[in-house]
């Protein structure tokens, strides 16, 4: 019996990348998912390739209100009380980004003394800092 069978899981950033080969992994392990998609193109492109196993909701993961809307919709093809699982997007925030949540990141950046030392860095709009 696979791992994840009977679980509803709701992933941001879920159309490319390392977000497309979780949601590969996780078809694969039974469970029932839905997919925050940033246009018709990906969401197209999930259903082609995964058909009843993905639901897709377009929306942008920075907004509160599209995350409640992909989150109701989880809720309610899947049926429970809940989701199991959120997987977001690579975001260390653990949850929706809000404006104010990037302040800390746009005043470091504008200051030329504490900017330079972020050379050779990737600062992901949501918050999170990948080394490149």
């Amino acid at each position: 019996m696979p791992k994840l069978s009977g679980s509803s899981v709701l992933i941001t950033g879920g159309a490319t990348g390392i977000g497309r080969a979780v949601v590969h992994h996780f078809v694969e392990e039974g469970a029932r998912l839905c997919v925050l998609c940033v246009n018709d193109e990906q969401a197209s492109s999930l259903r082609g390739e995964f058909g009843a196993e993905v639901e897709t909701v377009i929306g942008d993961v920075r907004s509160l209100a599209d995350n409640q809307r992909a989150a109701a919709l989880a809720v309610e093809r899947f049926g429970g009380p809940e989701i199991d699982k959120l997987i977001e997007g690579m975001t260390p925030l653990g949850f929706a980004a809000k404006p104010e949540d990037h302040v800390a990141l746009y005043a470091l950046l504008a200051c030329p003394v504490s900017a330079r030392y972020v050379t050779g860095t990737t600062i992901l709009s949501d918050g999170g800092i990948g080394v490149g």
